[in-house]
């Protein structure tokens, strides 16, 4: 396939004036496979790339670092999936196949097979599934369904609030919240949905913990948080 098609919606994609990331997901685009196949016992399907952290700042001329923070970006918004294999990153375009269908009626007349287009078909929906199915178990954050919808809640409040979590801010932010609650799932959701009320950037006490100086509160101390510095933090994250 000598071309792509790209839509002029991508001119409003949240990552668009973010010059690292929207170089990062074209080169992904130019470069995705377009038919399924195999690499050194690699398997990979339509859209997807087998690629490394170094090949790709190479070839973008960036540095690992820029090309990680870019992934980690388009993970977070869903354009992306990646798994490794070995030393080669395996990542996936998410819903490739629109970036190269077009809705309007063309006049492009048709030579293939039926029966071949009928299982192109269906290797990209068997991909769109696979996708959606690796999409959905990766932003499970919890066993509990209550807890792991209030912190997806949370999550979805930083993206509002245009201050995304990266895969590392979210590992940080649960250690924080069992650190928080002493590892109570009450507490936890209570905490998290503070946070959501007031649009924190952070996870902090319960207020009513600090003004009546329980035995949470104490806990707190001895882990060594001073709570004026955390109330402080919410801007540093």
């Amino acid at each position: 396939m000598g071309f792509i098609k790209l839509d002029r919606k991508i001119l409003n994609w949240e990552w668009y004036k973010n010059k690292n990331t929207r170089l990062v997901f074209l080169h992904l685009l130019l470069t995705a496979n377009y038919e399924p196949g195999e690499w050194r016992g690699i398997k990979y399907g339509t859209g997807e790339c087998l690629t490394s952290l170094p090949k790709l700042a190479t070839e973008c001329s960036l540095t690992i670092q820029q090309v990680r923070t870019s992934l980690s970006n388009m993970k977070l918004t869903g354009e992306i999936t990646e798994r490794i294999v070995g030393k080669c990153r395996v990542i996936t375009i998410n819903n490739w196949a629109l970036y190269q269908t077009d809705n309007r009626k063309n006049n492009r007349k048709v030579t293939g097979n039926q029966q071949d287009n009928q299982q192109e078909s269906n290797r990209e929906s068997n991909t769109s599934l696979r996708n959606k199915e690796y999409k959905e178990e990766k932003n499970k954050y919890y066993e509990d369904a209550d807890l792991d919808k209030a912190f997806s809640d949370y999550v979805s409040m930083r993206k509002q609030i245009k201050k995304p979590m990266t895969d590392h801010a979210v590992d940080l932010a649960k250690k924080k919240l069992k650190d928080l609650s002493g590892d109570d799932k009450e507490t936890a959701i209570k905490i998290i949905e503070q946070s959501i009320m007031g649009s924190w950037q952070g996870l902090f006490p319960l207020k009513q913990d600090q003004q009546k100086g329980n035995k949470f509160s104490k806990g707190m101390m001895k882990h060594g948080y001073n709570f004026d510095e955390l109330e402080g933090e919410a801007w540093s994250q």
